[in-house]
Formats: C-alpha cells, structure tokens, sequence
C-alpha cells in the first residue's frame, strides 16, 4: 500500500502542474485601442469588454460572444488564488480504491510562480500531506516538493515555455457549447458546458508533458495510436458575467489517463520502481477554480526549497 500511496504523490504533484502550470502566460492579442473603441460604438466584444462590466441578460451575447471575451481577458490576471480537487476510481491489485485530492494555493503569472499546499487521501487507508511550489526560469518550470514536512525534491517540465494555458485552451478548443446562467457562491456566471475532441486533448498531454512526467522523464515512452478512437472529453466552464473572466472549470480525464497508463504497462515503464500492472484507472475528475483574482497575497518560495 506504501507504493500506490507513492502512485498517489507523483500523480498529485502531476494534477497539480497540469492543472494550472502557465494557467494565465498566454496573452491574446488585441489591436483596439482605448480610442477606438470610444469612437465606434460598436457591439463587438471588445467594446462590451472594456466599456461594460455590469452584468448583463444572458440573451444579449451569444456563447462564441461570452468566450471571445473570456479569451481576450486572459492576460488580464496577473494572480490569483486556486482551488483544485480531484476524484478517481483506483484499482490495485483487483480491489477497488478512491482517492480524493484537495489542493489551494496562490499564483502569479509574471514570472510565473505558484504555490501548493495539498492533502491527499487514499479512502481507509492514508492521509499525505504535500508542499509544492512552482517556477519558471530559462523556458523549463522547476517543481519543488515535500511530503509530510520531509525533505525538499525538485523535478522540472521542459515544456513549460510553449504552455498555451489549460483554461485558454479549453476556451479556445471547446465545442457543442450548451450556456445558462449560474451562481457560484454568489458571482453570477455563464456556465458553458461541452466537450474537447481527441485533437485537442492530444494538445493537452503534448504542452504539459502528460506522458513524460507520469513516466518518470521517460522520453521514449511510444504513444501511437493513443488517440485513435478516443472519445470527446466532457468539459465545463464558468465566466463571470462582471469581468468575463473563466475562473472554473470541471473535466473528465478518465479515459486518456486509462490510455496512458497502459501504453508505460506496455513498455514497462516503472513509478519509483513499481510495476503498474497492479493499478487501474476507473475514473479521474478534475476540478478546478480562480478566485481572488487579481487580489492575491504574494510570497517568497524558501531558499531551501530550492536547494
């Protein structure tokens, strides 16, 4: 059990920096000046972003509307507080096993910095208490984490630099939008509810370096045909009406998790020396929220963190 708790850690540490590594650096461009847009009153989204931030009828902007909007504001937020959980469905050794992870934390876009505090818990079994924080410098994000006030471990991710941004990407890559209001905890949003293609997906575990860090750094880890015949995966995403700002979203990363999983059962590949063919992947659901944006409290990663 000591080593699927292990399994747990790597992929927390993973869910982590997957979830929200880079969630803001990717700036969209937008050629309309302050002036123009006073002299064209126009309805184009660009207008409604920077002359009007009351909350409007949900009839007056269409979905494309309200996500343009949420994509031009992304390089708005410079930080923010965070709030990620995790539920999966395990298997190990044939008995089913749930695990839960919460995670909070703060982060700043420029330069990107990010700091965790995580507890993990594998149901009737274990409690793990986690550390982390987050950096980039030189193009590559450097990960530093503890477990249970042990000692500091450093990994990096060389992909970090070309990161498009999950909640940008998801925005971006979004289709068969369904949109309704919602109220979460008391900011009224656009709730957009559809689904990411294979292509996308692919997009996904290519810029975060999915595969390489559930590998263990194992660059030569086949994926081929990974994607074929994957299904859409299910996506949620919620704007806020005032700023149009996407500040949450909810994904099913069950199936391509599953995927990737027997591709290293495949090629052998360990996890700090386990045999995988003892751990199954039944489910895997992320959730992810923003608050504080903009508003955030900042910090200091320790020296010692680093060392």
């Amino acid at each position: 059990m000591q080593k699927f708790k292990n399994l747990v850690i790597c992929s927390l540490i993973l869910m982590i920096f997957f979830s929200f590594a880079g969630c803001n650096r990717h700036k969209v461009e937008d050629n309309t000046t302050s002036s123009q847009v006073e002299e064209t009153q126009t309805d184009e989204v660009t207008d409604m972003v920077v002359e009007d931030t009351t909350s409007k009828p949900i009839d007056e902007y269409t979905v494309d509307d309200v996500i343009s909007a949420a994509i031009n504001n992304a390089n708005g937020i410079e930080n923010y507080d965070l709030n990620v959980d995790v539920y999966s469905d395990m298997t190990f050794l044939g008995f089913p096993i749930v695990y839960t992870v919460t995670t909070t934390g703060t982060g700043f876009a420029n330069p990107m910095k990010i700091m965790t505090n995580s507890t993990v818990i594998v149901r009737n079994v274990s409690r793990t208490d986690i550390t982390s924080y987050m950096e980039e410098s030189g193009g590559t994000t450097y990960v530093y984490s503890k477990t249970n006030n042990g000692n500091w471990t450093t990994t990096e991710n060389q992909n970090a630099s070309s990161t498009l941004g999950l909640l940008t990407l998801c925005l971006s890559s979004i289709k068969g939008t369904d949109m309704s209001d919602d109220d979460v905890n008391g900011v009224s949003a656009y709730k957009i509810q559809g689904t990411i293609d294979p292509a996308s997906i692919e997009q996904i575990v290519t810029q975060m370096g999915l595969a390489k860090s559930l590998a263990g750094g194992n660059t030569n880890l086949d994926l081929s045909g990974i994607y074929d015949g994957l299904g859409d995966m299910g996506l949620t995403l919620w704007i806020e009406k005032d700023t149009f700002y996407a500040f949450k979203y909810t994904m099913d990363m069950s199936e391509i998790s599953s995927r990737i999983l027997q591709k290293m059962k495949e090629a052998g590949v360990s996890m700090n020396g386990m045999a995988l063919g003892s751990v199954g992947i039944k489910t895997y659901n992320i959730t992810g929220s923003l608050s504080n944006i903009n508003n955030a409290q900042d910090f200091d990663i320790p020296s010692e963190a680093r060392q």
